[in-house]
């Protein structure tokens, strides 16, 4: 009889400990999965048009807007930031980005295919639950 309620509690703790973690490791209702020329950079758990943007430099006269792309730990490989560094430090011709936004199950909800982008920031952070990689792009308004 012992034995029968030892596995009764041990059976609730383990519902309990899985519902807290899973909720802890929840993935995000949204997901971006983000490719530029074909190359795969993986999922981005935040996507978001920060704003209008003014180019700096006079041959640009077409308007753009930021688009902010973020996730948690680098772990892909390619990384997204390193191709954002690599390109601002020596500017190539503006790229396509393909960005398929999913839901949670990994059903497609929305493709975009944004034409002349380019990286304008980026940063990586750290701080208690890991680091943080986040990229701002130049997009054409409309293609968002």
């Amino acid at each position: 009889m012992a034995l029968v309620g030892a596995v009764g509690v041990l059976l609730l703790l383990t519902g309990i400990f899985y519902d807290s973690v899973r909720a802890f490791y929840r993935p995000p209702e949204i997901s971006a999965n983000v490719m530029v020329d074909g190359v795969d950079y993986g999922t981005f758990e935040y996507m978001k048009k920060v704003g209008p943007l003014k180019m700096q430099e006079p041959s640009v006269a077409k308007p753009y807007s930021t688009l902010r792309l973020e996730k948690r730990f680098m772990v892909t490989n390619p990384s997204l930031y390193e191709w954002a560094k690599d390109t601002i430090k020596s500017p190539t011709a503006l790229k396509s980005i393909h960005i398929v936004l999913r839901n949670a199950k990994g059903q497609q909800l929305h493709e975009y295919i944004l034409k002349e982008c380019r990286p304008i920031s980026l940063e990586v952070t750290e701080d208690g639950s890991g680091r943080h990689e986040r990229v701002d792009l130049a997009v054409l308004p409309d293609s968002l």
